[in-house]
């Protein structure tokens, strides 16, 4: 009985002074983060000071193009027209239109934003992600997943949680890693949507007809308020027309052309696919928070096989060797990221992360290469305009033009009608030698 209780006092002082010193050095952590972020921004606000005053220099001399990610509208006189897109009272989207560059890319960024927070989920969503991220919550959570080890007090829960996530069955918001999948899965499913319908809007001011110019625009901004409101989307609309009118201006006219073939197609998204994978911030993040627990070195993993095998065989000794051994596997454990159950679970939700994002990524690179293909056919210069800035946003400046540069598909489709010709050459001197046609099916008796 007292060496049971003594094995009860043992753990219980052992996770209290874990907790307790994981909270005091991710405090301390955070601390030195939030210093060197507030040193970093006064550095970042000088250069940006000085950048926005040589902008304004070069749209009063009307000396050349703007470089910002914000678009600027300058007339000849030097003068600048804003865009104010105004939601709900604590949200407010400024896009200033030029008509030398314009890159819509900030308007989709605040646009999804502005239809996540219309969702119904949001304020949940914001709430939680608010409560796991601070250092209290992570060090519960930490001596939580050590308890969880030691006594199994959650029974089926964790089973039960991730045939949940594979399932989307139930989106809990039990955890930071919850929270995160649950507010990227919304984003990705907006992105698309938003996208489309700018995309939409684009193709109908591209078109000369005036019906199907009013008919398409129509729709894109129909969908378009359906996600961000009225407001938004009529202000929106406005710099999308700023904007078409600046590619009418700068760009010259395209000229009808041949559809891209099939092969052709296929080869273009997978290389914007390739290209958009290797850049995407989240997917960046997901690899680097797995590869912390594929990337050890061979000691490491000949260690936790030792040392674990170790500890649990000395774990059944009647003798004070037993809680000895529980307060040092724990201690092990921790060291190295927490119970392998709870690490598991951890990379579920980051592989839906990465699900979620491919998902997006590949609607948009077809959306792209479709409508840009659209866009060549028809001579819509201001749909191929914005169809290019897609997949810059996606993959990098100039990768559709890259990919459609290379012609590996064109290559394979010259060798196939070479051997196609080939063929019926041979088809054909074979009917003259016989005189009778090889390809005529023959008759049954």
């Amino acid at each position: 009985m007292v060496t049971y209780r003594f094995r009860v006092l043992s753990t219980a002082l052992v996770l209290a002074i874990t907790g307790t010193q994981v909270g005091a050095a991710e405090v301390a952590f955070n601390s030195f983060n939030v210093a060197a972020a507030s040193d970093s921004a006064v550095t970042d606000g000088a250069n940006e000071s000085s950048t926005r005053a040589s902008a304004v220099t070069n749209n009063v001399d009307n000396s050349g193009p703007h470089d910002s990610a914000v678009p600027n509208n300058t007339s000849n006189s030097g003068k600048q027209d804003s865009a104010v897109i105004r939601g709900d009272a604590s949200r407010e989207l400024k896009v200033r239109i030029s008509k030398t560059q314009v890159t819509p890319d900030l308007l989709i960024d605040q646009l999804v934003n502005a239809a996540f927070d219309r969702d119904e989920r949001s304020e949940e969503i914001k709430n939680k992600a608010q409560k796991y991220s601070g250092p209290v919550r992570r060090s519960i959570a930490k001596v939580s997943d050590m308890a969880q080890f030691m006594s199994s007090y959650k029974g089926f829960q964790a089973s039960s949680e991730a045939a949940d996530v594979i399932l989307e069955e139930k989106q809990k918001l039990k955890s930071r890693a919850s929270v995160d999948w649950i507010t990227q899965k919304h984003h990705d499913e907006l992105h698309p949507k938003v996208v489309s319908s700018l995309m939409q809007i684009a193709s109908g001011l591209g078109m000369p007809d005036a019906f199907r110019r009013s008919r398409n625009v129509d729709e894109g901004y129909k969908q378009l308020a359906s996600l961000v409101g009225d407001d938004d989307a009529m202000r929106a609309l406005a710099a999308m027309k700023v904007w078409a009118a600046s590619v009418k201006d700068s760009v010259p006219p395209s000229e009808p052309e041949e559809p891209l073939s099939v092969l052709k197609m296929d080869s273009v998204a997978k290389k914007l696919m390739e290209s958009s994978l290797k850049r995407d911030p989240v997917v960046l993040e997901a690899k680097a928070k797995l590869h912390k627990y594929n990337h050890r070195n061979k000691l490491l993993y000949a260690t936790a096989k030792v040392v674990n095998t170790t500890l649990s065989v000395a774990m059944f000794s009647p003798t004070i060797i037993s809680p000895v051994a529980q307060i040092a596997l724990l201690t092990f454990l921790t060291a190295t990221g927490g119970p392998e159950e709870a690490k598991l679970l951890k990379e579920l939700y980051l592989d839906r992360r990465i699900e979620c994002r491919y998902k997006m990524l590949n609607q948009e690179t077809t959306q792209a290469i479709n409508n840009y293909n659209v866009g060549a056919i028809t001579g819509n210069t201001v749909l191929i305009e914005f169809c290019n800035l897609t997949a810059n946003k996606m993959a990098g400046d100039d990768a559709l033009v890259e990919a459609l540069l290379n012609e590996p598909a064109d290559a394979a489709t010259a060798a196939a009608k070479t051997s196609t010709q080939t063929a019926q050459s041979n088809l054909e001197s074979d009917k003259n030698s016989d005189g009778a046609d090889v390809s005529a099916p023959g008759k049954s008796l």
